[in-house]
């Protein structure tokens, strides 16, 4: 949990400002090789960057605030989506605005394989 905790911070701190979000309605998506599916009643902004050379399949971990106070965003999942792969977040209707990002992991090796960040606006 803390060897996680430590490439979670230190990977999103690195690619923080490499991170391009991308405006998403509500139950938008995000085209890319990976999508991006935001469950959502509020509008959100999304972005998913996965490192050269990484395959799949993945993992992904809660997505968190830079204001460990505010709950992370646990319900991530990979889906399959109009025949490819699709990472679907759900973001509670109570979800704080703010910023969240979080490690995706290779689930053959368990190293970091990218980035996604979702950022819930305020109501």
């Amino acid at each position: 949990q803390q060897t996680l905790q430590f490439y979670s911070d230190g990977v999103l701190l690195w690619l923080d400002p490499f991170l391009r979000l991308q405006p998403q309605q509500p139950g938008g998506g995000y085209p890319s090789s990976i999508s991006v599916q935001v469950v959502s009643s509020r509008q959100t902004e999304a972005s998913i960057q996965l490192f050269p050379g990484a395959t799949g399949p993945f993992d992904v971990y809660p997505l968190w605030s830079r204001d460990r106070a505010k709950p992370p965003l646990g319900d991530a999942k990979f889906v399959r989506s109009g025949g490819g792969t699709a990472l679907q977040v759900r973001v509670p209707n109570a979800q704080p605005a703010d910023l969240y990002m979080g490690v995706i992991a290779s689930r053959k090796t368990g190293k970091p394989a990218g980035v996604v960040a979702i950022q819930v606006l305020p109501a």
